[in-house]
């Protein structure tokens, strides 16, 4: 149990540093207004970003993973006649429905910080949030759902709590 929580911490971490190299290639290519609103926003203090961690950690991993992705396999395993042995392919089409629901439910967030949603302001969101879907998804499957809520607390933990006060010293 403590091996799969160690390596859920460290891809949640990983992914946290790969995400925030993401944003800094790919915030150029958003259009200025987007940036300018993104610059405005407020920086969360470290003990806002971490129980926002806790929260979004827990309740998103429990909605999508555990809700959503075992819903889909479900009913995939039963409509392909599959019993209680579904098929990796099953479970590879469940996690990615349930990430593909999952970035679009942070779109209207970015949307209201961005003043819109221009593609490229879309794409930046459901890649970034899709990275975490599937890595959430896959510990899941692999781990169990406190892994995934470990890894999701880690990113989280990595891009609203440590990086944005990092940047701000």
């Amino acid at each position: 149990m403590l091996s799969a929580l160690a390596l859920a911490a460290s891809l949640g971490a990983a992914l946290g540093a790969l995400l925030l190299a993401l944003q800094a290639v790919l915030t150029p290519l958003l259009p200025e207004a987007v940036r300018r609103s993104y610059e405005a926003a407020s920086i969360p203090s470290p003990w806002e970003g971490f129980l926002a961690s806790i929260s979004a950690g827990d309740n998103e991993e429990v909605l999508f993973r555990l809700g959503l992705v075992t819903l889909f396999v479900f009913l995939g395993a039963r409509l392909l006649r599959q019993g209680d042995r579904p098929t990796t392919g099953v479970v590879w089409t469940a996690m990615v429905l349930a990430t593909l629901l999952f970035g679009a439910v942070h779109l209207p967030h970015a949307a209201a910080l961005g003043g819109g949603l221009p593609a490229s302001l879309k794409a930046f969101v459901l890649l970034g949030n899709g990275l975490g879907g599937l890595v959430f998804g896959w510990l899941y499957w692999k781990r169990g759902l406190l892994a995934a809520v470990t890894a999701h607390f880690a990113v989280d933990l990595v891009l609203h709590a440590i990086a944005p006060n990092i940047s701000s010293i």
